[in-house]
Order: structure tokens, then sequence, then C-alpha cells
């Protein structure tokens, strides 16, 4: 179990573990455009976890399994 505060990202739980850096973009609903699409990828950047803030989590992988083959 995950906690977000305004100081970061508190684990509640051993069970749970996020590794690496943590994206965060302020959520503006469903995407759209163009523009939203440019700034969530800027926000993203080069990391593969992203919260959006008062909505959820997003994970960017290959696959969803880092050790799946494509």
């Amino acid at each position: 179990m995950l906690s977000e505060t305004k100081s970061g990202i508190i684990e509640l739980a051993q069970t749970t573990h996020l590794t690496g850096e943590i994206a965060y973009h302020k959520y503006e609903g469903i995407v759209v455009s163009n523009d939203a699409q440019e700034r969530l990828i800027h926000d993203l950047g080069d990391k593969d976890v992203m919260i959006l803030r008062n909505h959820g989590f997003l994970t960017c992988r290959p696959s969803v399994s880092a050790d799946a083959e494509i």
C-alpha cells in the first residue's frame, strides 16, 4: 500500500516498493488533444512511473513484464 503526501510517497507495507524516480503530472481528465499529450510526455521524461495527481498511477514500459520479450 502506498500513500502520497505533499512531501512524496510513503510505503505503508513491505509488499509495495517503487524503484527509480517518479514523475508527477496534474491530472487533466481524458487526453483528447495533442498539447495535453505533449505535457504528459514532457512530465514523464525518462521515468517509468508517473503519478497523476488526484487520480492514480501510470506505469510506462515496453511490455507488461519488464522481462518479457517483445
